[in-house]
């Protein structure tokens, strides 16, 4: 929605440019551009890694300790996991577009992609919450991913 708000002022600026300020408008962005494709040369990937995955799948599987019935949710949370870091990762930039429009384009597939893979996991974590006793819960709600 973000991305439909800012995209027709923008179209609304670029239109209204006469020749010479779309030149340097033109000029500025690709300059912009640079600076960023030079800074994105040792970015990481945008998406975690399948040890990553294994890594927090293993944590909920030593404190949560699930008997076999829960086991299926485990994998379907695991799943899950996989299926949005590869979405995540589909939709990560290689390089920055040159132009703002294209930039815009870019950042509005990496913020639907990512809203995608927080809904999915959403579902799958919540799955696998309703099947753990109350127990299991609080050890579950009682962790802590966002120091590791």
């Amino acid at each position: 929605m973000a991305i439909d708000i800012i995209r027709q002022p923008l179209e609304d600026v670029a239109n209204s440019l006469n020749d010479e300020q779309k030149a340097r408008f033109a000029a500025g962005t690709a300059a912009v551009a640079d600076r960023e494709r030079q800074a994105n040369a040792v970015a990481p990937t945008c998406a975690g890694s399948p040890a990553t995955i294994d890594r927090s799948v293993d944590q909920i599987d030593q404190s949560v300790q699930p008997t076999d019935a829960q086991r299926g949710a485990l994998g379907d949370m695991k799943q899950a996991f996989g299926q949005a870091a590869s979405d995540l990762d589909a939709h990560c930039p290689t390089s920055v577009p040159l132009t703002p429009f294209g930039r815009l384009e870019a950042i509005g597939s990496r913020l639907d992609a990512t809203w995608r893979a927080v809904l999915s996991i959403q579902v799958a974590l919540a799955n696998f919450e309703t099947k753990l006793s109350d127990e299991q819960r609080m050890r579950f709600d009682n962790m802590s991913f966002a120091s590791r």
